[in-house]
């Protein structure tokens, strides 16, 4: 539509420069007046130096020999812009002056970078970080925070009317099926209607994605509800996404100010490598960003990442010793920090994991990999390989040592 215009009138265009380069016509963006912004140009010389601090502290968490492992893999959804971002967000916490503000700004900057880290980054670390740095990051990766599974966060999360935050869950895992929406509900030990997944894929329009928000606030005014939105291609869905966390901010309003007891929940699955992607994972508060290992974890594997994270041990002790490293709790202290935006309820002593008995659930998994041409039946394979791990002390210990 032509129409006459303003002498004063002015259009501003907000785009990702990504957006900008590849999309837009080039008429268009040699008419406009560029201007490239980001989260840094807006610091002030102290939160430059935590981001050089934060920078430095990357470095040396990625291990030399990382084989092609970076740090978009090691924290997901992590971009150029993401240092800026997480001390944009710890210096809001710290609205008072004080001496000591840079370096509290930096440590939570570090936690609220961790919360977006995957496991096997924090393993990677542990084997090349100073004792400090260690204990660092297994005092809070393995302690304060929870990233074992969906239902581990959930349980330490302890939430009511006072509920003013979003919840963003990453993790590399398959979407749930509804046998384990089932089991997520039977271990929060919640009503069958306390519970409720959708997936974004499916609202055609933002009408009905809002439609269903109204409807599961209304549910949250009888008694605490779970919200679930599930993605199941997020490196392909960052727009989408993006949408259904604004509208979320918008709503999380409404939510207080009408006493209702609704936790949203954005899960959002992604690759383990995917270079190509316009998913962003950190926001700001209200949103809580988490990266878990799974979503509904086997009983085998509830402890496994915790009692890995804190052998003080080499890995190979948790399979002949057949339990958990006698001092592995002693690397636990109790942290009262008032300095966190979602403090998690004290974590259970986890319950000792035999790896051997895990290593049998598999057997079937690993004999269906092997070259099929040779005349031995896949069952016969599969009751060596028992045998090698049997309650024969003497034939399992040999094969242990061996095989670690």
């Amino acid at each position: 539509m032509k129409c006459s215009v303003h002498k004063n009138f002015k259009l501003i265009l907000i785009a990702e420069k990504k957006k900008v380069y590849e999309d837009f016509p080039t008429p268009l963006v040699n008419r406009l007046e560029k201007h490239f912004i980001n989260n840094e140009t807006v610091l002030e010389d102290w939160q430059k130096n935590v981001v050089d601090d934060i920078k430095n502290w990357l470095e040396n968490l990625m291990t030399d020999d990382n084989n092609g492992f970076k740090k978009e893999d090691a924290f997901v959804g992590y971009n150029s812009d993401t240092k800026a971002a997480v001390v944009l967000q710890a210096s809001a916490h710290f609205l008072e002056n004080i001496s000591e503000k840079q370096e509290m700004v930096l440590q939570l900057s570090k936690k609220l970078l961790l919360q977006m880290a995957t496991p096997d980054a924090v393993i990677r670390a542990l084997e090349k970080d100073t004792e400090e740095s260690q204990m660092f990051l297994r005092q809070v990766y393995f302690y304060e925070q929870e990233h074992s599974s969906l239902v581990g966060l959930l349980q330490r999360i302890s939430w009511h009317h006072e509920n003013t935050f979003l919840l963003q869950v990453t993790s590399h895992s398959l979407p749930m099926y509804q046998k384990e929406i089932q089991s997520l509900k039977e271990s929060l030990k919640i009503d069958e209607a306390q519970l409720e997944r959708a997936h974004i894929e499916a609202f055609e329009t933002e009408y009905e994605f809002l439609a269903s928000v109204d409807v599961a606030i209304e549910k949250g005014k009888m008694k605490p509800f779970y919200q679930i939105y599930e993605c199941e291609f997020g490196q392909d869905n960052g727009n989408l996404i993006s949408c259904c966390r604004y509208r979320l901010v918008d709503k999380i309003k409404e939510i207080t100010k009408e006493q209702s007891s609704t936790l949203f929940i954005l899960i959002v699955h992604l690759p383990r490598k995917s270079d190509n992607t316009d998913f962003v994972s950190f926001q700001e508060y209200p949103w809580i960003c988490y990266h878990v290992d799974e979503l509904i974890p086997s009983e085998e594997s509830k402890a496994l990442l915790r009692q890995i994270g804190c052998q003080s041990n080499r890995l190979s002790h948790l399979f002949l010793a057949e339990g958990t490293d006698p001092n592995s709790e002693e690397l636990f202290i109790a942290v009262n920090d008032p300095n966190q935006y979602l403090k998690l309820c004290p974590l259970k002593k986890a319950e000792p994991v035999n790896l051997c008995n895990r290593i049998h659930t598999y057997f079937a998994d690993a004999v269906s990999q092997l070259d099929q041409s040779e005349k031995v039946l896949s069952s016969h394979k599969i009751k060596r390989l028992e045998n090698l791990l049997s309650k024969n002390v003497q034939k399992s210990t040999v094969f242990r040592q061996n095989f670690v």
